[in-house]
């Protein structure tokens, strides 16, 4: 039997071509040798957010009385791990429904690409027409020394809360995987100390939203060290400098690296700094042969890679992808969310463009006062035009309300097309109208001085 899609890796990209393909009419096979889902549903997003969830929880439980309710509050680690657990089987469930549900061959086993239009999954040979490897990404592990004797963990190891009784972590890394980590633990009220060889934590993201999240971490009682290399590892021993730091457990979360061990014979496929080289269509060097998602060099988000790999799906059978790729949001799941997309103010000073921006601080947002949530803001940048070049904000719901600014920075909106529509009260959103119109510095709830 020959398919007309062949796809390596279920996870995000990959079940999402799978189903895409299917809806248009197309035979298709999808291999898999772990659980559907991949690392995001397995051991990635929906996981950690689950005890993020939970965590919060119980963070939220410890300060009730600020609003005139009084709880016991404790937390039980198998019972968080079960939860964690239930969340993960159910949705694992719903897209192996889906994937049969469409007529996905589903075969399990290791797969590797033995040349074009040629496979091998477990023990049997596939044919196909077109080929997509969508094998994500492992955790990266830097040669530190004394990393193999330290009993380092990575992500997936720390899900198992149960296993790791602790009160100290030390945390390699200050980006999204560290902070969602400390932000965790710091809930469960561990001592959590975070360790960045860059200037500041989230490096990759709005200088402001690293400043606010670095205040509000160490306000929380984290020790958070940037510009900080460690030199070496030890059981419950980190080394920074002369700096000797003793902890229960460490964490290494310094960013993941492609997937790609046995996928394909030496030579078959160019590679890039580990990674499978794609061009602007994600076609490798190798005909009728292509990849997206964590496997390829770029942005490593789920979100990302399902619209990827969509977006390869529609341009081979109809030549006219619907889905955008020039507007990716990165967001940060912690007690007030972080969410960016397009330009930050140092990506649009570098490319020279004369930008504008609006601010609006949620401390004044009436939803933001009635959660008694903490600081947090709406910015939203603009160019000489008043198009929307790009947005960050850190507040309840920021993953929530994203999606306006990354239609806007896709479509290129003006912010007066934002700033005409109308936001329900009282909600975060309205956040978002003051900081548009604050571009003009003509905000409703915002009192400016006069010169």
């Amino acid at each position: 039997m020959s398919y007309d899609f062949m796809i390596i890796g279920a996870g995000p990209a990959g079940y999402t071509a799978a189903i895409r393909a299917a809806h248009l009419g197309k035979k298709v096979l999808l291999a898999e040798e772990g659980d559907v889902g991949g690392t995001c549903l397995n051991v990635g997003c929906i996981p950690t957010k689950a005890l993020i969830h939970a965590s919060q929880l119980l963070q939220e439980a410890r300060g009730a009385d600020r609003f005139g309710v009084h709880l016991e509050s404790s937390y039980d680690p198998a019972g968080m791990d079960a939860y964690r657990g239930e969340t993960v089987t159910r949705l694992r469930g719903g897209v192996e429904s889906l994937l049969k549900a469409n007529g996905v061959t589903l075969v399990r086993g290791h797969a590797r690409i033995l040349r074009p239009h040629a496979i091998q999954a477990g023990d049997a040979e596939y044919e196909g027409s077109v080929i997509l490897a969508a094998t994500g990404s492992k955790p990266a592990i830097p040669p530190i020394p004394g990393i193999a004797d330290a009993g380092v963990l990575t992500s997936t190891d720390l899900l198992d809360l149960p296993a790791h009784p602790l009160e100290h972590l030390c945390i390699i890394g200050g980006g999204v995987i560290g902070c969602e980590f400390a932000n965790l633990f710091l809930n469960l009220g561990k001592k959590v100390t975070i360790i960045e060889a860059k200037e500041r934590i989230l490096p990759e993201m709005d200088a402001e939203i690293s400043q606010n999240l670095s205040m509000l971490l160490k306000r929380r009682g984290a020790v958070i060290l940037t510009g900080s290399g460690v030199t070496q590892l030890a059981r419950h021993q980190v080394f920074v400098g002369g700096k000797q730091i003793d902890c229960d457990e460490i964490l290494m979360a310094v960013g993941r690296r492609s997937r790609t061990d046995g996928l394909f014979e030496e030579g078959l496929l160019e590679m890039d700094h580990g990674s499978i080289r794609v061009d602007s269509s994600f076609r490798t060097s190798a005909e009728d042969i292509y990849a997206c998602g964590d496997c390829v060099h770029g942005i490593q988000l789920a979100h990302y890679a399902a619209a990827c790999a969509e977006w390869i799906v529609e341009n081979i059978v109809t030549g006219k992808p619907q889905v955008h790729l020039d507007a990716v949001p990165a967001c940060v799941y912690l007690n007030d969310e972080i969410a960016c997309v397009g330009m930050s103010e140092q990506q649009a000073r570098d490319a020279g463009i004369a930008y504008h921006v609006g601010r609006y601080s949620m401390l004044g947002n009436s939803r933001s006062v009635i959660e008694k949530a903490d600081r947090g803001f709406i910015k939203v940048l603009s160019d000489e035009h008043e198009t929307v070049i790009g947005a960050a904000m850190m507040c309840h719901r920021a993953s929530d309300m994203i999606p306006l600014f990354t239609e806007a920075v896709a479509c290129r909106r003006s912010l007066r097309d934002l700033s005409g529509l109308i936001y329900p009260h009282p909600g975060f959103a309205e956040g978002i109208h003051e900081a548009l119109e604050d571009t003009w510095k003509d905000a409703t709830h915002v009192i400016y001085r006069k010169i």
